[in-house]
């Protein structure tokens, strides 16, 4: 009797083992595995982002929360604000471009719209309007260019970017140099 004991404690031990084994290593994973399981942080603005197949745009006006896709490709963020209001897309990049050429291939996919002046290679261009927001010379209110939120000292023309980086373009009023 006292055989037969023995072998239903290790039997059970064996069991214990072999729930307990997994269940740990299932642990282990998700534990290193969490910040890529992070797919998405809250947001109360209006946004424009891609969809979730990275074909089109979804734009979304909420008063509680909208959903940050994480890229899935090499992307730089592009971030227009206007006050309250925010509008955030997902541009390809490949290598170093220029923020013009963001601005453009936002532009191109109807993401954005934007009126610039082409003072030439040695100025190159002046964003006059986002989003149908205009530069007003008699409110002192302009489109400022931050890029990876340090303000630009060189126009969209010449700052260069790359995938991971963030443009954001802001509508405030003029600032002191």
């Amino acid at each position: 009797m006292e055989t037969v004991n023995k072998i239903f404690k290790a039997k059970n031990e064996l069991i214990v083992l072999a729930v307990l084994v997994p269940l740990v290593i299932l642990l282990g994973v998700m534990i290193i595995k969490w910040p890529q399981l992070q797919t998405a942080s809250i947001s109360e603005e209006i946004v424009s982002t891609p969809d979730q197949t990275g074909q089109g745009v979804v734009v979304a006006d909420t008063t509680t929360a909208s959903i940050y896709p994480t890229p899935v490709r090499e992307t730089v963020l592009l971030i227009i604000e206007n006050g309250p209001k925010k509008t955030v897309v997902q541009v390809v990049a490949e290598g170093a471009v220029s923020v013009k050429d963001v601005m453009q291939a936002a532009a191109a996919e109807n993401k954005i719209t934007m009126e610039a002046k082409d003072y030439g290679e040695s100025m190159g261009i002046l964003i006059e309007s986002i989003n149908s927001v205009a530069n007003d010379n008699g409110q002192k209110r302009y489109w400022y260019l931050y890029v990876n939120g340090q303000l630009s000292p060189v126009g969209a023309s010449q700052a260069q970017v790359k995938a991971g980086d963030e443009v954001n373009w802001k509508y405030e009023e003029e600032k002191d140099e």
